[in-house]
């Protein structure tokens, strides 16, 4: 067509960028703002021009001297104006409403060019995606166990989907616990970081609704983490029907995220919850197998000992090798104490000691309140705590649980814990199996230990017999009468009485010093041992 200058200009902000520029005299590339020009006119109004004389437009901005006529013809992608057609002739070079109609129908082509090779585009990235999705979902059902991979699949997300960022939150205890790695939650390790539930993270969790904020600065939950951040999406990840955590993206200025990108999270989600929820059951399975082998230990160590007291220091080396609390003991009342017939404290040796030796008032303290009640203490913080007893300043955690035989609480199971080691209601259960058993223990320990007293005393009722009747001399009868049944029942003093008018006076003894033995005889009404004489029925007295 012979016109002095052919370009294009694109919309890039707040300016009109020519980069493509067929011309005799101007630069390859130039830019002027949106809002000046005939260009810029054009582009506000999205309604094409033909100006015959551009002297006298006020708009015009003289770029070459001998331009006299120009046309200027939006291009409208996707129902918007996408940029211009500019044409610009000499006065030799006619410009009419012919041309005009030539270069809107050449800018309305455009337009559909742009939008097809958009279209196409955008096809071809969603394919990528769903590829890449499909691999990712493969990747996240293949690491319940883990296989060491350097790049965690968190960080793959984000970087194949462009997001500024990524997180993974898990609901625990009012918090949500962030990870960085998908593999940091089914390691076991603890999280980057833990907050409060609030925000936008916090409505999801509520609510269980995904949340899509197409701008942030109009979203009132939203807390201001990152100061770029432009836009966000969170949703819920499930496990067994239940919202568990979150999935959360956000992007600044350089990404734009849409309705695919929300598509993407939550199948994302799904994928993670399913994974999520498969391996917290496997963590239970494995959890109550070592529950099973560890009260498995414990139990043949309480049977192939020769008393219980002999297996306790035994059964808290298993506890502790099983879960690694760092202080834990086994106390059991005596009166008004609750003395600790075995220990372990990896800190210090001093308290342990104490502890063994003189024991604590069951009037004070945790364990002394669940020797008490006979009832289980879980406490999570033991600052907030009025019983606990602060003998260690590591201490955060504590469960206390009693061991009861019979219907009676004869003793308690206790262990602490620091904040590194929070512990959980697994623990309390697997804690107090343990003491059930050891209770069950005492229970047989007691009743072999009452079963071996009564053959004890069919035996000496048997020799005594046999003394009585195989002896003619009653002196030498009744001392073997008590010397047999100090040594039967390991009673230190025995002693036999004879009646002598109203007086009583030793026969026989076993344990009797020689002082005792030479004091004149009592008469039998002022003596513990006199009351039986008068009244002829037996009479236990206590030394106090």
């Amino acid at each position: 067509f012979l016109f002095s200058t052919v370009a294009i200009g694109v919309i890039d902000g707040d300016q009109l960028v020519f980069r493509n520029v067929a011309s005799r005299d101007m630069p390859v590339a130039y830019s002027n703002p949106i809002s000046c020009g005939i260009c810029g006119r054009v582009v506000r109004s999205g309604v094409g021009e033909l100006v015959v004389d551009v002297r006298s437009d006020p708009d015009y901005v003289l770029v070459t001297e001998d331009v006299e006529r120009e046309v200027c013809v939006p291009i409208i992608v996707d129902g918007a104006v996408w940029g211009v057609l500019n044409i610009e002739a000499t006065a030799e070079v006619p410009l009419s409403s012919e041309e005009f109609d030539v270069m809107r129908t050449l800018a309305s082509s455009l337009g559909l060019a742009i939008e097809r090779s958009r279209q196409q585009r955008a096809e071809a990235h969603r394919l990528d995606q769903l590829a890449h999705l499909q691999r990712i979902a493969g990747r996240i059902a293949g690491r319940v166990d883990l296989d060491g991979a350097g790049e965690d699949i968190l960080d793959e997300i984000r970087r194949v989907f462009e997001y500024a960022t990524l997180g993974l939150g898990i609901m625990r205890d009012g918090n949500v616990d962030a990870y960085f790695a998908y593999a940091s939650l089914l390691d076991g390790a603890p999280p980057y970081r833990s907050a409060p539930i609030s925000g936008i993270v916090g409505r999801v969790l509520r609510t269980g609704e995904p949340i899509f904020a197409r701008d942030v600065r109009d979203e009132p939950d939203y807390r201001n983490v990152h100061p770029d951040t432009t836009q966000e999406i969170c949703v819920p990840v499930r496990a067994g029907g239940s919202v568990i955590g979150v999935l959360n993206a956000e992007v600044t200025r350089v990404r734009r995220l849409d309705d695919s990108d929300l598509d993407i999270l939550l199948t994302l989600a799904d994928h993670l919850g399913t994974a999520i929820s498969n391996h917290l059951r496997i963590a239970e399975l494995e959890w109550r197998n070592q529950q099973l082998r560890l009260v498995d230990r414990v139990t043949s160590l309480i049977a192939g000992q020769i008393t219980i007291l002999d297996a306790l220091p035994l059964v808290l080396a298993e506890i502790e090798g099983a879960f690694g609390y760092g202080t834990s003991g086994i106390g059991l009342i005596d009166g008004d104490r609750l003395v600790f017939a075995a220990m372990r404290d990896s800190n210090d040796d001093s308290i342990q000691e104490y502890f063994q030796v003189h024991g604590v008032s069951i009037d004070t303290g945790v364990t002394g309140r669940v020797a008490r009640t006979g009832q289980p203490a879980f406490i999570q913080d033991v600052s907030s705590s009025p019983d606990y007893l602060p003998t260690r300043s590591t201490v955060e955690h504590e469960i206390c649980v009693p061991i009861q035989s019979d219907g009676r609480t004869i003793g308690v199971l206790n262990v602490e814990t620091p904040a590194s080691k929070p512990l959980v209601h697994a623990d309390l259960e697997i804690l107090s199996t343990i003491a059930n058993h050891l209770g069950m223990a005492f229970a047989r320990s007691e009743a072999y230990e009452a079963e071996r007293r009564s053959r004890t005393a069919i035996e000496a009722i048997q020799r005594v017999s046999a003394i009585v009747s195989s002896t003619l001399d009653p002196d030498e009868a009744l001392q073997r009468i008590v010397e047999t049944l100090a040594a039967a029942f390991d009673y230190p003093f025995v002693a036999i009485n004879l009646i002598d008018g109203v007086r009583l006076d030793p026969a026989a003894w076993r344990g009797l010093s020689a002082a005792c033995r030479m004091k004149p005889s009592r008469r039998r009404s002022a003596s513990v041992t006199g009351s039986p004489a008068v009244s002829r029925r037996p009479a236990p007295a206590s030394l106090s």
